[in-house]
């Protein structure tokens, strides 16, 4: 518990700047009284300790970087139309249309680099919003780029190639189970949209947890749990690797490894909720702007509310929990559905429970093939 106490209180940290002054105070002050009833003073002082931690380091965002003419640096993350470049600690947004760049290639880019002005349209996805969450407050307008090394392995290549082999519904379906990346222009997925329910048309740990718990159940008829293990992973290992940027596959990768660590080196010596505090901790002293992506926090959140709610379930007949656990994720998900379109389609629990068998039918069809 302590150590989620303390990812907590990094949290409330880092959003100390971003929320209501008052509402942060009251969130803070809730926070320390518990830590202090449940680890008396000890506890209040590391908690304190770490959301000052997280209020310093939220303050780097406002340190403005120099002005240059040449910039060197990896490619942290590549799209269609742009990609975001890693220089010296600061990330920028350089808008290349069908740029042949991916995740890892080092270059060097002449030009300029400028505060990024974007204009934002009611009621549609505000880009830079989305851009400052992910800590990129700057473009660079580019003259020239030099590439100097370049990944041999050209993931994006591949996934081309994968995706060539299928005719059009089939290829917008999978670039989206698969590979999160969305064809808002596609029907399907502007009809999934109406519904509310585009957050079911990605590669998400919902899926990814259900067809990992599938495989080793299969496999555990024939062999020993650990080498189940083993195998279970070697079998999701290549979708890992090309989705191992999207936060919620790095997180069921990442914790597959210590869930088997812990099992079989350390003999259970940590709780799975200890493990799982560790790695959000280790997620945001990598990066800390993780904290404001609601990737991560769907992610690690739902991990969280399943594990709170684990009591309760086990007072439920395993027949009937089943139905409470597409309940608690559509109650869970209400305030995002809400927020994004105002609105809520009176059978969007039914097409929720409807829908997802033949989505995890689709995705576990796509892995293998």
């Amino acid at each position: 518990m302590i150590y989620f106490l303390l990812l907590v209180s990094f949290l409330c940290g880092l959003w100390f700047l971003k929320l209501h002054w008052l509402i942060a105070i009251v969130f803070i002050i809730l926070l320390l009284a518990f830590a202090l009833y449940q680890f008396r003073k000890k506890g209040l002082f590391i908690c304190l300790l770490f959301c000052l931690l997280g209020c310093g380091v939220s303050l780097i965002d406002k340190i403005e970087p120099l002005a240059n003419e040449t910039y060197q640096g990896f490619v942290t993350t590549s799209k269609e139309n742009y990609f975001l470049f890693k220089v010296k600690g600061q990330t920028y947004y350089v808008y290349q249309k069908d740029h042949p760049y991916e995740g890892g290639d080092y270059l060097t880019i002449l030009g300029r680099h400028n505060k990024i002005k974007m204009t934002s349209y009611e009621s549609r996805f505000n880009f830079s919003s989305y851009l400052n969450d992910q800590g990129v407050f700057y473009e660079i307008k580019a003259q020239k780029i030099t590439a100097h090394f370049l990944v041999p392995i050209r993931l994006k290549t591949y996934r081309e190639k994968f995706l060539a082999k299928f005719d059009d519904n089939s290829r917008v379906l999978l670039d989206a189970f698969l590979f999160s990346t969305k064809n808002y222009d596609h029907e399907l997925i502007s009809l999934a949209g109406k519904l509310n329910l585009i957050y079911l048309f990605s590669l998400s740990s919902l899926y990814l947890r259900v067809l990992i718990l599938g495989v080793e159940y299969l496999l555990h008829l024939k062999l020993s749990f650990k080498n189940t293990k083993i195998i279970t992973f070697i079998f999701f290992l290549p979708l890992f690797i090309f989705s191992f940027i999207k936060i919620s596959v790095r997180k069921i990768c990442l914790l597959y490894i210590l869930k088997y660590l812990n099992d079989y080196h350390f003999k259970k010596k940590w709780p799975y909720l200890s493990l799982l505090s560790f790695l959000a901790i280790g997620f945001l002293i990598t990066n800390f702007h993780l904290a404001y992506q609601l990737s991560f926090l769907l992610s690690f959140g739902l991990s969280y509310l399943f594990i709170f709610l684990r009591n309760f379930f086990q007072k439920i007949h395993p027949k009937k929990r089943k139905y409470f656990y597409p309940l608690f994720l559509f109650i869970f998900l209400l305030p995002l559905h809400l927020s994004s379109s105002g609105e809520l389609h009176i059978f969007q629990l039914f097409n929720q429970l409807f829908v997802f068998p033949f989505h995890l039918l689709y995705v576990s069809l796509g892995i293998i093939s």
